[in-house]
């Protein structure tokens, strides 16, 4: 990830939103399946200055099982009706 890149930041001295990602980690406190979240060092592509960011994700429920209760009761109600 070190192509050059036009990020929703902007460089803290000139103002630019031209950067480039020179090193990424990925950090997890907890568990080992999966990510907390991921450092990355960015530098700026007109004055060089450099910044460090951090990117989490969010974690959402999964409805899988819902959804299926939600079918297993339709099917027994037409079953019943049958």
């Amino acid at each position: 990830m070190t192509a050059d890149s036009e990020v929703g930041l902007s460089c803290q001295k000139c103002g630019s939103r031209k950067s480039r990602v020179i090193d990424s980690r990925a950090r997890s406190r907890a568990s080992k399946t999966y990510f907390d979240y991921i450092r990355r060092r960015r530098k700026c592509l007109d004055c060089g200055h450099r910044v460090t960011t951090y990117e989490t994700t969010e974690r959402i429920k999964n409805n899988t099982y819902t959804e299926n209760e939600r079918i297993l009761e339709l099917v027994k109600k037409l079953l019943r009706e049958l």
